[in-house]
C-alpha cells in the first residue's frame, strides 16, 4: 500500500500535522524556553529538562501546570512606575 496515495490520505496527514504534531512542538518549545528564562537553581532546571525531554507529551504539560507563575510576571512589569507622576495626574510642570 502506498502512503498518501489518495486525496483523503493527504488530508488526514495534514490534519494530524496541523492539529497534533505542530501544537506538541509549540508546547515543547514553550516549556523549554520558559525553563531557561526562569530563575531557578541548576538542579531544578536539570530535573525539569530531563522530564520534558524524556516524556515529550506529558512532560511539557506537567511543567506548564506545575511551575510557579511569579518569576516571569515580575520581569514584564518592572519598568512601569508604581505611582503616577505629576504630569500623568494633570499638573502643569514648573
Amino acid at each position: 500500500m502506498i502512503f498518501l496515495s489518495t486525496f483523503w490520505d493527504v488530508l488526514g496527514a495534514m490534519f494530524i500535522v496541523f492539529f497534533v504534531v505542530l501544537p506538541l512542538i509549540m508546547l515543547w518549545g514553550f516549556a523549554l524556553a520558559d525553563l531557561f528564562i526562569r530563575k531557578a537553581s541548576a538542579v531544578h532546571k536539570v530535573i525539569w529538562l530531563l522530564i520534558i525531554i524524556f516524556l515529550p507529551i506529558i512532560g511539557p504539560i506537567v511543567y506548564i501546570l506545575v511551575h510557579p507563575i511569579d518569576a516571569t510576571r515580575e520581569q514584564v512589569t518592572w519598568d512601569q512606575p508604581e505611582t503616577p507622576t505629576s504630569q500623568q495626574q494633570g499638573e502643569m510642570p514648573n
